[in-house]
């Protein structure tokens, strides 16, 4: 009796996995909370943007990384994304996530991009001048703080060093990516650009 109510919950079981059907839906065309359905960067536009990234200059220091995760889980649906960590110092304030795992311990990403946006999107004040293929979108946190901000992201070349321009918008501030007003202690502010390391 015991064998048979165990194969019949196995049964059950690959029923109704087998049952339950995945929507594919490329990650370009936006991500929508639909139940069932996966985002996939189809065309692998994420993976050229993975890496280690650096800018050091007399103002401030800032190093990004960069990670692509597939098939990550939301509520009801999953998707690709970047995820990533930073270190920001300026005016003697380190503030270094480097070493903060993200992917265990229930650690949300500093980083999280999840938006592969086109030229023709709009965004004028972002790199009017680098914006010359498929480029991305996403938030980067301060937890400190307890402040987000929107992450532009486009590939660069400068100089002959491959990279990344990156622009910084803190909606919730009403401040655009060119306003002078200070960041918070723990996010740099503005645009510019980080070349490439690893």
């Amino acid at each position: 009796m015991k064998k048979t109510a165990i194969l019949f919950i196995v049964f059950f079981f690959v029923t109704l996995i087998s049952n339950a059907q995945i929507n594919l839906k490329p990650l370009e065309s936006g991500v929508g909370a639909e139940t069932n359905t996966y985002y996939k960067d189809i065309n692998n536009v994420l993976n050229g943007f993975e890496g280690t990234y650096e800018y050091n200059g007399p103002d401030f220091y800032f190093k990004i990384k960069l990670v692509k995760t597939t098939m990550k889980a939301r509520s009801v649906y999953w998707l690709d994304m970047l995820e990533g960590t930073y270190q920001y110092v300026k005016n003697g304030i380190d503030a270094n996530y480097l070493n903060i795992p993200f992917h265990n311990n229930n650690n949300n990403a500093r980083i999280m991009i999840n938006r592969i946006r086109k030229i023709d999107d709009g965004l004028q004040y972002f790199c009017p001048n680098c914006l010359t293929e498929k480029w991305i979108e996403g938030s980067i946190k301060d937890y400190v703080h307890n402040r987000l901000a929107i992450l532009y992201i486009a590939k660069r070349i400068v100089n002959g060093e491959e990279g990344l321009q990156l622009g910084f918008l803190f909606p919730l501030e009403g401040q655009n990516v060119n306003d002078p007003e200070p960041a918070p202690a723990h996010l740099p502010s503005g645009e510019f650009f980080v070349k490439k390391i690893n």
